[in-house]
């Protein structure tokens, strides 16, 4: 008997013990490094007075260290940052974050390291390609913090990101770090656009490589367009749209060495092809 009743109050104890070993692991979450980006939302945003698509990735929450081994588990003292960043299509990348709230005894100063890098293929080796640092002592929600990278070549970008908080004593906070691809854009900064045909949902691929050279085009007739419209409706059936309002777009122009393969082209909308045409004049 002494036996059971022994089992029953272990089994209890476990069952109890359950709760605080959950809220450690969701606390380790919360504070743990970001290796790949993801954007939550985006928003369209004045910086330096003109309109933006600014991406807003998994906000970060900065812990007061109160103990030596790691994060007290009674520390009132805690900043959110919601890191940020867009393609300026003004030759400029920017990048940085936002305070959303601040809890107990604001830090005496925030102190960021961004970090630009940038590759030729999607892929590939990234390199650093630019970087800033700075302080901030003016702390409250709603404060924004960017940076802005001067680019003069076509690139597929990477951002790398650490954030700090320092109390009034010098003491760090937990460090927000973030590292992770950020997109293709043009030397105008200008990010590639992007497109699923409403037919078959597939995706415009993005160029293989930012160093394509100028070559001589290859003819495109109306025999091609038709052969090439034949084919699609015999792969993928009649699509929803009429032809005359569509182009058929290179996905690796023909003034770069495309060819009219089908698996190079994909049918767009007119108005949207002159989009992708205008990205193409600043590659």
């Amino acid at each position: 008997m002494y036996k059971k009743l022994a089992l029953i109050l272990s089994l209890v104890l476990c069952f109890v013990s359950l709760p605080v070993l959950s809220l450690a692991k969701e606390e380790s979450i919360t504070t743990a490094s970001n290796e790949h980006l993801e954007v939550r939302k985006i928003t369209f945003e004045k910086i330096k007075g003109k309109e933006m698509k600014v991406k807003h990735l998994a906000p970060v929450t900065l812990f007061l260290n109160n103990s030596t081994g790691g994060i007290a588990a009674a520390s009132t003292s805690a900043v959110t940052i919601n890191p940020i960043y867009a393609f300026g299509e003004d030759s400029y990348v920017y990048f940085g974050y936002y305070i959303s709230s601040v809890i107990g005894t604001k830090p005496s100063s925030i102190v960021h390291s961004f970090n630009l890098n940038a590759a030729t293929s999607r892929n590939g080796t990234y390199s650093s390609y630019d970087s800033d640092s700075g302080t901030t002592t003016s702390i409250s929600a709603g404060k924004q913090v960017l940076e802005d990278f001067y680019v003069v070549n076509t690139k597929f970008w990477e951002g790398s990101y650490t954030v700090t908080a320092f109390a009034s004593n010098g003491q760090p906070y937990t460090p927000a770090v973030w590292k992770g691809y950020l997109g293709l854009a043009n030397k105008k900064a200008v990010e590639y656009p992007s497109y699923i045909s409403p037919h078959t949902g597939m995706h415009m691929s993005l160029p293989a490589s930012t160093n394509w050279s100028k070559t001589t085009s290859i003819d495109w007739t109306q025999k091609d367009r038709d052969n090439y419209i034949e084919k699609y409706v015999s792969t993928y059936g009649n699509p929803p749209w009429d032809w005359d309002d569509y182009d058929i777009h290179h996905i690796k122009p023909r003034n770069y060495g495309g060819t009219n393969d089908f698996s190079n082209l994909i049918p767009l909308e007119r108005n949207f092809h002159y989009t992708v045409s205008a990205w193409w004049n600043n590659y």
